[in-house]
């Protein structure tokens, strides 16, 4: 686990990365703030060129094709608005140009928990294992 603390010194940011069974990974945040908040989590990206993006709308999860795999990102608790977003050419040190999946999401003020699982693989056939989407698991991001 890490904590981080952002700009402002009243926003704590508690964050635990998960191993979990592979192609996804579990990054779960637990986020303090006085204010509102607009989160912005972004998966794995991946190649551009022969990309397409197939975002699963009102779903909370995204998921992107292309000839490098497949890179998804998944809201666990289903709160978050999915996307592709495609970032500006040379922002890779892999691929020139490539694509996204995120979660967007407005938070009112207090203590609330952000649960993503990630998906990343280069195997063009895994898409199935994208359908089954880990679960949550017991942990101290339940704890208040």
């Amino acid at each position: 686990a890490s904590t981080d603390q952002p700009r402002y010194d009243d926003i704590t940011v508690d964050t635990w990365l998960v191993a979990t069974d592979l192609p996804w990974l579990l990054r779960i945040h637990r986020i303090s703030s006085p204010v509102p908040l607009i989160s912005r989590e972004g998966g794995f990206s991946i190649d551009r060129r022969a990309g397409v993006g197939l975002p699963q709308p009102g779903a909370g999860k995204a998921l992107v094709r292309s000839a490098a795999g497949l890179s998804g990102i998944y809201d666990m608790k289903g709160e978050r608005k999915a996307g592709i977003a495609a970032p500006a050419p040379q922002s890779s040190l892999i691929w020139p140009q490539t694509l996204l999946p995120i979660l967007e999401g407005r938070h009112a003020p207090g203590t609330f928990m952000l649960a993503t699982a990630v998906f990343i693989t280069a195997e063009a056939e895994a898409e199935p294992r994208w359908s089954a989407p880990p679960s949550l698991p017991d942990g101290p991001w339940l704890e208040p």
